[in-house]
């Protein structure tokens, strides 16, 4: 009986093998997967603000909304001084899913129902506490949305 050669890949093969994995386990973030614009930050009066479109479904649009400092309490209310406008038509949150009013650091999920049609661009305005004016946070949204 002849004995059995055992081939290995060679370095071509493996690396196709490794780009081919590679791909398969990748996931786009969730803001390429939708075509969403990248997270908007306004930072003043020692207070952060971090705003992300996560979701530009059919039915609701979702925000993550992000507030961070250290000096104070964010005692922000954030469902009924947000406002969405999208192609310059204003619309009121639905909801706010997230950490309630005080301490440092605060998160949640702001929710909008979804305009008709096709959008061009989004602007959401947050009114803090003691601030002059609302925080304003823009996007331009791909063609066809």
């Amino acid at each position: 009986m002849k004995p059995t050669a055992i081939k290995t890949p060679g370095r071509v093969t493996f690396a196709v093998l490794l780009v081919g994995l590679a791909i398969a386990v990748w996931q786009p973030p969730a803001s390429a997967q939708q075509g969403l614009g990248a997270s908007r930050t306004s930072v003043a009066r020692e207070v952060t603000v971090t705003v992300t479109p996560v979701k530009l479904a059919s039915l609701e649009w979702e925000f993550k909304v992000v507030l961070d400092t250290h000096a104070g309490e964010l005692t922000d209310e954030i469902a009924s001084k947000s406002l969405l406008l999208v192609d310059g038509k204003a619309r009121q949150p639905i909801a706010w899913e997230g950490t309630g009013s005080g301490g440092h650091h605060r998160e949640g999920i702001l929710r909008f129902a979804a305009p008709e049609g096709n959008v061009g661009n989004m602007e959401l305005r947050l009114q803090r506490p003691g601030e002059p004016i609302p925080r304003v946070f823009r996007w331009e949204l791909p063609t066809g949305r």
